[in-house]
């Protein structure tokens, strides 16, 4: 027994999967790139300034790892707009502030 839209489902579901899987190996390519890159310009630069050890592939990708970590942090969309209203709040303007209401208080640095 075939239901009418079964088929279209099922080319949906695949059609997502295909983009999810694409989206992966995009991603892998990227992360890849910047381990490489990251090798590259330590193995360049630092063991003729600094006297350093030459990095692996692996220990590049470790250490940007750890840069991310100590430095980026891992932020997610919440927490920007969370900066985002904090910097509406330091201007003294709110979200529903329009145009003119920004520009009567000039003063107030707000190049959010």
């Amino acid at each position: 027994m075939h239901l009418q839209g079964e088929g279209s489902f099922l080319r949906k579901a695949a059609l997502i999967l295909a983009h999810l899987v694409m989206a992966l190996l995009f991603f892998a390519a990227v992360a890849l790139g910047f381990g490489y890159a990251v090798m590259r310009l330590w193995n360049a630069i630092l063991p003729a300034v600094a006297a350093v050890h030459p990095l692996s592939y692996w220990q590049a990708v470790g250490l940007l790892v750890l840069c991310r970590i100590l430095i980026g942090g891992f932020h997610s969309a919440h927490g920007k707009r969370r900066h985002s209203r904090h910097g509406l709040k330091c201007c003294g303007l709110q979200k529903s502030d329009t145009e003119e209401d920004k520009d009567e208080n000039p003063s107030m640095p707000c190049d959010q």
